[in-house]
């Protein structure tokens, strides 16, 4: 069974993809030329419109982009990013279930049709090839084979890109995320590849909120210690740094790092109301305690805070 969407890895690649101009450099530098060049990038614009069934919404992600072709005549078009963190083999049957529960709420609603091209982004670490429909009926030959539906969409492996194609990216913050997403500060030399993501951070114009999430994203999915943490951080501001190694004590005093059972709302509860009391937002909270942000919001309202 695949994992649900509201692990760590999930939750920071669809806050990192929610920025426009992530998404537009990370599409410009990765999409094929063929479709690159037909796309016009200054339109592009995140959709808030879900097509997703329930029965597919703890499995499937929902990160999708409205964008218009440069022809004469524009063509309105539909990006659905699907991340994995993990290999799966039934994946194009949740991207078809998806693209034809949009068309059938299109059809109801009388909107018009758009075309959808699904691109699967693949955190894993472990060799996937882009999967394929025949892959999943082996012994169907042709030409019985000929009336299996064909899929086509865009496979990014994370671990199929060099470093020197993540630093081209002309945004130094996403760099940062995507060397993140590698994960290879469990490596033997953690060191120094946490050194060359804070770096990137401190190298551009990202607001603190974005380099604490990275930060917590870090600390929750690794076993990296603060010396490692606290050296890495040379090139931070001390401000930064002070709410870095904050976070990472709130994150161990509740037991994220050691495993804290999910269903212990109360422990949350107060790692949410300290981080608020802060001046960490709900974006962040919702990060570090792996709760949804209408879940923190909730809390919140429950102890009477108001939203930032």
């Amino acid at each position: 069974m695949p994992n649900k969407i509201n692990n760590a890895h999930d939750k920071f690649v669809r806050e990192t993809f929610s920025n426009v101009e992530h998404v537009t450099a990370f599409f410009e530098r990765f999409l094929p030329e063929e479709i690159r060049t037909q796309l016009d990038f200054t339109s592009l614009k995140i959709s808030r419109e879900s097509y997703i069934q329930k029965d597919l919404s703890e499995y499937l992600s929902d990160i999708v982009f409205e964008i218009r072709t440069l022809e004469e005549k524009p063509l309105d078009l539909v990006l659905l990013l699907e991340h994995k963190s993990s290999s799966y083999k039934y994946t194009l049957i949740q991207v078809g279930h998806y693209l034809f529960s949009h068309w059938t709420k299109c059809l109801e609603k009388r909107k018009p049709l758009k075309p959808i091209i699904p691109v699967i982004y693949y955190q894993g670490k472990r060799k996937w090839k882009a999967p394929s429909i025949k892959d999943l009926f082996a012994g169907v030959a042709a030409p019985l084979s000929d009336y299996l539906p064909v899929l086509n969409h865009i496979f990014i492996a994370l671990n199929s890109l060099s470093d020197d194609d993540i630093m081209t990216l002309k945004i130094s913050s996403l760099a940062a995320a995507l060397f993140a997403q590698k994960g290879r500060f469990d490596q033997t030399e953690p060191l120094v590849e946490l050194k060359r993501i804070f770096n990137l951070l401190s190298n551009s114009k990202v607001d603190r909120n974005f380099i604490l999430m990275i930060s917590v994203y870090i600390i929750s999915v690794s076993k990296i210690q603060p010396p490692i943490i606290i050296e890495a951080m040379e090139n931070m501001s001390s401000e930064i740094k002070g709410e870095i190694m904050t976070t990472y004590e709130q994150l161990i005093e509740q037991g994220r790092i050691e495993g804290i059972e999910e269903g212990e709302k109360k422990g949350k509860s107060e790692v949410i109301l300290n981080g608020y009391n802060n001046g960490l937002d709900i974006v962040m909270l919702s990060n570090i305690t792996q709760l949804t942000q209408e879940e923190v919001i909730q809390i919140l309202q429950e102890h009477r805070k108001k939203k930032h």
